[in-house]
């Protein structure tokens, strides 16, 4: 993750983050999406910007709203790296 000027954040790739890690020695070993729910009060205020965003970008987030709140989920990318071990190598002399 990384926080732009503009405060926006900017969420990398797998591939993106996969690429940094394995510049430090790590290789992916699993990944996988799970779902986290945020729920707000006073969904009112909210309301104008839904109207602004895109039925597929609504849907995308799963966003509902029940009485005064408003329920959005978000999907996580998450990763599981391990370390490269470098192989030692062994010579032997026979004397």
């Amino acid at each position: 993750m990384q926080i732009k000027q503009d405060g926006h954040v900017k969420f990398y790739t797998e591939n993106e983050f996969t690429t940094f890690a394995n510049k430090v020695g790590l290789q992916l070993d699993k990944s996988y999406i799970t779902k986290i729910r945020f729920q707000r009060k006073e969904a009112e205020k909210y309301k104008l910007l839904l109207n602004m965003i895109s039925d597929e970008v609504r849907n995308g987030y799963e966003i509902q709203i029940v009485d005064d709140e408003i329920f959005i989920t978000e999907q996580v990318l998450n990763l599981s790296f391990v370390k490269i071990l470098q192989q030692k190598q062994f010579y032997y002399l026979e004397c």
